[in-house]
C-alpha cells in the first residue's frame, strides 16, 4: 500500500514483493538507507516537494496531487495486476489441492490468471485513487504529517501488520469477483463454464493474497531489522 512521506524530501514508492508494500500504498524512508533515494523517480520527488510548499495555493495542490495520480496510476495498475495474477492462481492451486473433489476450483488456470490480472489491475487503480483522495484532503486541511504517520509502514507494529494483512486479504477477495464480473462479458458460454465462479474467485483470491501478504510482511520485517542494524 502506498504512503506519503513526512516531508517533501521523501516520496511514495510503488508496492512490491521485496519492499514494504504492495497493493496501494507508499513507504516512508525514515528507517531506510539513504541509498534508496537514488531509486526514487526525480519527477515524483519534485511533485512531493511542491506539496510541502506552504505558499502553494489550493488549486496548485489539487493540480500536484492530480499529477501524482497520473505518475502512479499505470505502474500501480501493472503491479497490482501482477499481484492479482499470482495471488488468484496461487489461491486456486492450493484450494484445489486441499479440496480435490470441489469442481468449482477445477477450472482453467489460464482463465484464472486472466481474472486475477484484470481484477488486480482495476483494484490497483481504485486503491491508488482512494489513497490520493485522502492525501488531497490531508494537504488541503494542513495535516500532511498526520496522514503520513497513518500510512507509514517503516515503523511497523503488530496492529499495523494485522491491519495490513486484513487489507491484502480483502483486496484479494474483491479482485477475484471483480475480474470474473468483467471477463465473463467477453467470453463465450463454454469459456464462462470453465471459469471460477464469483464465490470461488473470492475465496481463492482472499486465500492467495493472504499467503502473499504473509511473505511480504515477513520480508518487510526482515528488511527493517537489517536497516536498523546498519
Amino acid at each position: 500500500m502506498l504512503t506519503v512521506p513526512h516531508n517533501a524530501g521523501q516520496h511514495p514508492q510503488p508496492p512490491s514483493a521485496s519492499e514494504s508494500i504492495r497493493p496501494g500504498t507508499t513507504d516512508t524512508a525514515e528507517t531506510q538507507p539513504d541509498l534508496e533515494a537514488h531509486h526514487k523517480p526525480k519527477r515524483l520527488r519534485r511533485v512531493l516537494t511542491r506539496l510541502g510548499d506552504e505558499d502553494l495555493s489550493d488549486a496548485g495542490k489539487v493540480s500536484t496531487v492530480a499529477t501524482l495520480w497520473l505518475l502512479g496510476a499505470v505502474p500501480g495498475m501493472g503491479l497490482y495486476a501482477f499481484h492479482g495474477f499470482i495471488g488468484l492462481t496461487l489461491g486456486q492451486a492450493v484450494l484445489r489441492a486441499i479440496h480435490p473433489n470441489e469442481t468449482g476450483y477445477a477450472t482453467s488456470i489460464r482463465a484464472t490468471m486472466q481474472i486475477g490480472a484484470l481484477g488486480g489491475g482495476v483494484m490497483g487503480i481504485i486503491l491508488w485513487t482512494v489513497i490520493l483522495l485522502g492525501l488531497l484532503f490531508a494537504v488541503l486541511s494542513g495535516d500532511l504529517k498526520g496522514f503520513s504517520r497513518s500510512m507509514n509502514t517503516s515503523t511497523q507494529t503488530i496492529r499495523k501488520s494485522v491491519g495490513a494483512l486484513a487489507v491484502y486479504t480483502a483486496v484479494g477477495a474483491a479482485s477475484g469477483p471483480l475480474g470474473v464480473a468483467i471477463l465473463k462479458h467477453h467470453r463465450s458460454a463454454s469459456e464462462r463454464a470453465d471459469m471460477l465462479g464469483v464465490a470461488d474467485a473470492a475465496r481463492a483470491g482472499a486465500f492467495g493474497w493472504f499467503l502473499l501478504a504473509i511473505s511480504w510482511l515477513l520480508n518487510h520485517q526482515s528488511n527493517l531489522l537489517k536497516s536498523r542494524e546498519h
